[in-house]
């Protein structure tokens, strides 16, 4: 067999690089705290950085930052139209530069936004994406290129916004079953939250009837589902020509099937389980996305138990056999950390501090 050498390719040596672009943030992550009614929003604050390298000067024409609100519909009515499979909005432009030169070293440009809490927080799913990011756009010119504008420098630096619940305590549900007096009571906590776990106790009472038949429990089973539904409508060219099909999409998150574990005193049945949520695979929290492009994402706790009647006199099992059914609307949102928003945390100004009290004489 012949032996093959391999040739060694010509390789044209890149341009080494003029200047570079960076962001660093400096506020904390960003999270909303309660309902889109209620949240104060999320402050952003950082700064652009600017280093001039291998020049004896640069001309800076144009430096512009904004801030982008980015939706991306991944299956659209009419795959060819930009209009319908997505939208683009800038919330904020910074004019930081124009006509402007530079020496080398390293420049400076700090901002700030406060986010409204009535956005909505990134999602990114199989039907939508929505994202935020900051773009920043240099336009400049070199000396040997004559000062003339080359090429725009971009960069995309994207940003996490979250939703988080204001912590409350837990919250206690109460289901009455007739014809029975059987009635459950479960405590659950205010919201659950991804990679993490809670606890659920169950109370249930009325097992004892006046017959002399009483209840007996079976089986208890709980199982957290995620509730999608997704709306896309076509813009005002299309509109005519295809339907929105609302697509509404229902898939289990967590389960649990258990024929043992509680226990009865003075016949009232006592359960407690773990909620483990370390193991959803690519849970979203809740959101809701208002239309052209509307989403909406919820999470139900479903518990259920099978219960039969039986005599006191006789051991066996007989009569009837009923399902008990119980589902409550469970959030699932990101952990609020210590649940102090922005507004919260900045020091009061000098309008805002009473009057000193009245000095001693």
């Amino acid at each position: 067999m012949p032996l093959k050498l391999a040739l060694p390719r010509s390789t044209t040596p890149k341009d080494p690089a003029r200047c570079t672009l960076d962001i660093r943030m400096e506020s904390p992550p960003l999270v909303f705290l309660g309902s889109p009614e209620t949240s104060s929003g999320a402050l952003a604050s950082g700064i652009l950085k600017l280093t001039i390298l291998h020049q004896p000067f640069i001309k800076v024409h144009t430096l512009k930052l904004q801030l982008i609100k980015r939706i991306t519909v991944l299956h659209p009515a009419i795959s060819h139209c930009s209009a319908c499979a997505g939208s683009k909005e800038v919330l904020q432009t910074w004019d930081l530069a124009a006509n402007t030169t530079y020496r080398p070293g390293t420049q400076h440009w700090p901002f700030s936004w406060l986010f409204p809490g009535s956005l909505p927080a990134s999602v990114s799913n199989r039907y939508i994406k929505l994202e935020y990011y900051l773009e920043a756009t240099l336009c400049y010119g070199t000396p040997e290129g004559g000062i003339s504008p080359s090429k725009p420098e971009v960069l995309k630096f994207p940003l996490q916004l979250k939703r988080a619940a204001i912590p409350s305590p837990d919250t206690i549900h109460k289901r009455i079953f007739p014809p029975t007096n059987l009635v459950a009571n479960i405590t659950l906590p205010s919201t659950l939250h991804p990679h993490g776990a809670a606890l659920m106790e169950v109370t249930m009472t009325g097992f004892a009837q006046n017959d002399g038949n009483d209840w007996k429990i079976n089986r208890v089973t709980w199982r957290l589902e995620e509730h999608m539904q997704f709306s896309c409508q076509p813009c005002e060219r299309h509109r005519d020509l295809v339907k929105p099909r609302p697509i509404e999409e229902k898939r289990i998150l967590s389960t649990q099937d258990l024929q043992s574990g509680w226990k009865f005193i003075d016949n009232q049945m006592f359960l407690s389980t773990q909620i483990n949520t370390s193991s959803l695979r690519e849970p979203s929290c809740d959101v809701e996305i208002p239309a052209p492009f509307s989403l909406k994402v919820s999470h139900h706790l479903i518990f259920e138990t099978i219960v039969n009647r039986k005599k006191n006199v006789a051991g066996n099992n007989m009569g009837n056999a009923r399902i008990l059914r119980v589902s409550v609307v469970q959030p699932l949102t990101t952990p609020a950390g210590l649940g102090i928003s922005w507004d919260e945390e900045c020091p009061p100004v000098f309008e805002s501090v009473g009057p000193a009290p009245p000095a001693y004489t």
